[in-house]
């Protein structure tokens, strides 16, 4: 389990902290991360009883954000400024929430809170606790980005964008494209 520790929170380091590629983008410096800013624990994902019947708890790894490491002001108006002048009207503004290093697009729709490695990707169809589906709440495009539902037709998918804001996009292929699956919860016995 150490082991497996260790190799998750390495990927997350290398990819999930961005929260996908947008989070390189942006006004010079502000994509930029260092996994030193944050610290690492393990929070459940879900609770099942098994086909054996043992009891299991579905750990994800997240990352949260430590004291001292957010934007400024500044920076989040620069950040939000250029979605909206690289994205133009692939994003509706105003956007629903700002910038913020706190979380990312996994972290956000699959209901967890701080920057968490898309844990329907990492498992794949043997994922415990998610299942791919045509009626999912998640709509996954990849590894790059998840997002849920919006009530806009115009705009379908709500989502953080990587380090920037929370706000709801179209499927413009320069943002990220259409998604590639939709998942949802996997019904598993109650503990």
């Amino acid at each position: 389990m150490v082991e497996r520790r260790l190799v998750v929170l390495e990927h997350i380091k290398r990819v999930c902290l961005l929260g996908g590629a947008l989070a390189l983008l942006g006004p010079e410096g502000l994509g930029q991360f260092a996994p030193n800013w944050y610290t690492y624990d393990e929070i459940e994902a879900c609770c099942y009883t098994n086909a054996q019947g043992q009891k299991v708890r579905q750990m994800v790894t997240v990352g949260r954000l430590k004291p001292g490491y957010e934007f400024r002001a500044t920076e989040v108006t620069d950040l939000e400024n250029w979605f909206v002048q690289t994205y133009g009207n692939h994003v509706r503004t105003p956007f629903i929430a700002h910038a913020t290093r706190t979380y990312n697009c996994h972290g956000y729709a699959f209901g967890q809170v701080g920057v968490i490695f898309d844990p329907g990707n990492f498992l794949g169809p043997n994922h415990p606790c998610y299942i791919e589906s045509p009626h999912g709440p998640v709509y996954r495009w990849g590894s790059a980005h998840s997002a849920i539902g919006s009530p806009y037709t115009q705009y379908p998918y709500r989502a953080k964008m990587g380090q920037g804001p929370l706000g709801d996009h179209d499927a413009y292929t320069g943002l990220y494209g259409p998604h590639s699956s939709r998942w949802g919860a996997r019904v598993r016995p109650p503990l």
